[in-house]
């Protein structure tokens, strides 16, 4: 079941590349995992609202969520989601597949573009609610939690756009979404920031044309070639069963 159909708020599939902005703010606006996320957001600020940390303490909250989810994300999408080793194991590889080979294999599917609660959650909670409380008690806790649940959000709506057909004003947005689609479309081995390409710049793996890098002829499927799945079937299997 797709994530949209869980949410009970979309019965069907959607396509980024026959939707427009206007579509995908709504289907955005109404996806489960927006909902709870800016409903959990509330609360947080009302929790730092009752129990605030001094200024510069939330100061520093609210920079270190950010570059904590920057960095959790390049981490994570450069040495787990492009690895080779998680489709091999039975345990991980329906969350290879869900969170990243099927989002590969067909970029544009709206559904597959939100991770679900259960994995991001957790990771959320962990990564900033502790080093939140260290800085600045109850309210520095809910204030990095309410950073990482926004600047989520917002990376999830940046993710959407660039596989919207459309060409954004904003000349920043415009170069995250031409790096990006590099990443789907011609080498798979760059370009792993989705909202910020500061991680890439300093690891080296940030490329801006075609031209910077050999065209990859895994880009589609990560790795996971007929070959490799006669070795490791799992997700293959999980393939053939969600037909």
């Amino acid at each position: 079941m797709s994530d949209l159909a869980e949410s009970g708020t979309q019965k069907r599939s959607h396509n980024l590349d026959r939707m427009t902005l206007r579509d995908l703010t709504v289907c955005y606006l109404g996806h489960y995992t927006i909902i709870v996320n800016l409903a959990l957001f509330t609360v947080s600020l009302a929790i730092y609202a009752i129990r605030p940390a001094p200024l510069v303490r939330s100061i520093e909250c609210i920079a270190i969520a950010w570059m904590a989810f920057h960095t959790s994300w390049y981490l994570l999408h450069r040495f787990v989601m492009h690895s080779s080793w998680m489709f091999k194991f039975r345990f991980s590889a329906a969350v290879w597949k869900r969170i990243h080979y099927d989002h590969h294999t067909d970029p544009n599917r709206l559904e597959r573009l939100f991770g679900r609660l259960r994995h991001t959650l957790p990771s959320l909670v962990i990564g900033t609610i502790p080093i939140g409380y260290l800085i600045g008690d109850i309210g520095g806790g809910a204030l990095c939690f309410a950073t990482g649940l926004l600047v989520s959000s917002y990376n999830s709506f940046l993710h959407c756009i660039q596989h919207l057909p459309f060409t954004p004003k904003s000349k920043y947005i415009q170069r995250l979404k031409r790096r990006h689609l590099l990443h789907h479309y011609h080498n798979e081995n760059g370009n792993f920031g989705n909202g910020n390409a500061f991680w890439d710049r300093m690891c080296g793996s940030l490329y801006e044309t075609s031209g910077a890098r050999a065209r990859s002829t895994t880009v589609a499927n990560l790795g996971y070639t007929e070959d490799v799945s006669r070795s490791y079937p799992h997700v293959r299997r999980l393939s053939e069963q969600s037909r």
